[in-house]
């Protein structure tokens, strides 16, 4: 049976493929005996620094949610109860997003402790009135200033996932530290 040139390319061409395919496979397979070599986590490729904002920016999130429910239900100063429902919305997205991030790069994030809960809350939660709204905006202007620090700094990670997910989050940051500045005035 002849071969036509066709026929031949397109063999010559299955064998070299399988050739490559083999000589990688065993490549990368242990020889008999040997314990295959784990693949690291994603994690474990990430710089400490990294995982340091995903664990920090995972309890301001959460915390600024708590707070801003907190504000939702106790004040009743309709301009902050606006603000407090604004940061909840974009904090809860964000947190999402974190937690996406998280996952994507093999990372949870440490857990809030009760402990850490309550002094979240600390005293602000047994407070009313007037006095409420003044601990508020001056736990959510010292707290969005330590996120906006953390944020700008993260902005320059060399992890693009770290670096892109904090740049997109600082805008909305900078927004809730400029509205509750405004609180103040008009207290």
């Amino acid at each position: 049976m002849m071969m036509n040139t066709r026929t031949f390319v397109t063999m010559s061409a299955a064998c070299m493929l399988t050739a490559a395919l083999t000589a990688t496979i065993a490549a990368q397979t242990p020889a008999r005996g040997q314990d295959p070599k784990p693949m690291p986590p994603q994690s474990m490729k990430m710089a400490a620094t990294d995982m340091d904002f995903i664990n920090k920016a995972a309890h301001a999130g959460v915390k600024e949610v708590d707070l801003a429910q907190l504000a939702i239900r106790t004040s009743k100063m309709p301009a902050l109860v606006a603000a407090a429902n604004k940061i909840k919305t974009d904090h809860d997205a964000a947190n999402v997003e974190l937690m996406a991030l998280a996952k994507h790069k093999v990372h949870t994030p440490t857990a809030l402790t009760a402990a850490e809960k309550t002094q979240a809350h600390g005293k602000i939660a047994s407070l009313k009135g007037a006095d409420f709204d003044k601990e508020w905006i001056a736990m959510m202007i010292k707290d969005h200033e330590d996120a906006i620090a953390l944020f700008t700094s993260a902005a320059s990670s060399a992890d693009p996932d770290i670096a892109a997910y904090a740049t997109k989050t600082l805008p909305a940051l900078k927004e809730h530290l400029k509205t509750v500045q405004a609180l103040v005035v008009i207290q």
